[in-house]
């Protein structure tokens, strides 16, 4: 608050301390209202750093962070990660953090907008009674769902592969979004154990892990590709790798989810079309061995980069 004041920054308004940071362009007189008051274009407020009684808030305690951050660390470049309903909280303290010097001009200050669960109405998602949802909740909405998959399916329904399955199902459908994006939290969809959803990456890896364990542990060879189907795993396996650094650029690991689910989906293809198990040319098996394990362990990384685990059956 001191280097707030003693910049000349702080202003009292009704008793309170502020701060103007519109910037220009923002206050833009429009006309005059009946009253003869002058109407501006989407006006910044100004940032309120103090109540009329003395208390902080929320702007203030931030700023005193980034404070604290830039003489502890010598940070380059901050991020905040919030729902979008924080998008002018944030910018107001930027602005004073830079009006005032406690970011310099050399550093970054970034809120990455987070998009909000919402139920089918298209609203914030709540229980009935209008309360936020308990994750424990949601797991266990979950749990019990992909219990009800793997019955139908006649696979065991124990407590720790419904939890994997569960959770993976949630952070998947969570994740394929971009960052900013709003989303409807459809307990169907995300359970879904086909199309883009946690289940069916994990429906994939458990797959390529029953044929290896019927080819008796088999090493594999060079890998030859012959078709089609091999050529697009490895083009899906190419995008795979780039969507990464595409994750990293835009602070959203969607990139890498679809990318996942597009190598998933090469592998079902070429599963549907060439019997790995039954394959009479050592050669051309040992080739498909190899690719499968290829396959698996770029799945496996992704995966672990979602912190999405996979079952050892489905």
């Amino acid at each position: 608050m001191k280097i707030i004041k003693d910049k000349g920054l702080a202003r009292e308004s009704e008793g309170a301390l502020v701060v103007d940071i519109a910037e220009e362009g923002e206050n833009v007189p429009s006309g005059k209202s009946d009253d003869g008051t002058i109407r501006y274009n989407n006006p910044m407020p100004p940032c309120l750093i103090q109540k009329s009684n003395g208390a902080d808030l929320y702007a203030t305690t931030d700023i005193a962070t980034i404070l604290m951050r830039n003489k502890e660390y010598k940070l380059d470049r901050i991020e905040y990660v919030t729902d979008g309903r924080q998008k002018m909280h944030f910018t107001q303290v930027f602005r004073v953090c830079k009006k005032s010097g406690i970011s310099p001009a050399s550093q970054q200050l970034v809120h990455i907008v987070n998009g909000t669960m919402n139920g089918k109405d298209g609203k914030p998602f709540k229980t009935r009674s209008g309360d936020t949802v308990k994750l424990e909740d949601i797991i266990k909405l979950l749990m019990d769902k992909a219990k009800e998959k793997l019955t139908s399916n006649g696979a065991t329904a124990d407590d720790d592969t419904a939890l994997m399955i569960g959770v993976g199902a949630m952070k998947f459908g969570d994740l394929i979004n971009t960052v900013s994006k709003d989303y409807v939290f459809d307990i169907d969809k995300f359970m879904a154990f086909e199309g883009k959803t946690g289940p069916y990456l994990q429906y994939m890896v458990v797959r390529i892990n029953s044929i290896l364990d019927k080819l008796n542990g088999k090493d594999g060879g060079e890998i030859i590709i012959s078709s089609d189907e091999e050529r697009e795993i490895i083009k899906a396996i190419i995008k795979l790798n780039s969507s990464y650094q595409i994750c990293y650029k835009d602070r959203s690991l969607n990139a890498l989810c679809l990318s996942l689910y597009d190598l998933a989906s090469a592998f079902a293809t070429f599963y549907n079309n060439h019997n790995v198990i039954n394959e009479s040319d050592s050669v051309r098996q040992n080739s498909y061995i190899s690719l499968l394990k290829l396959v698996r362990k770029k799945m496996l990384q992704a995966l672990d980069v979602l912190a999405i685990n996979v079952p050892k059956k489905m």
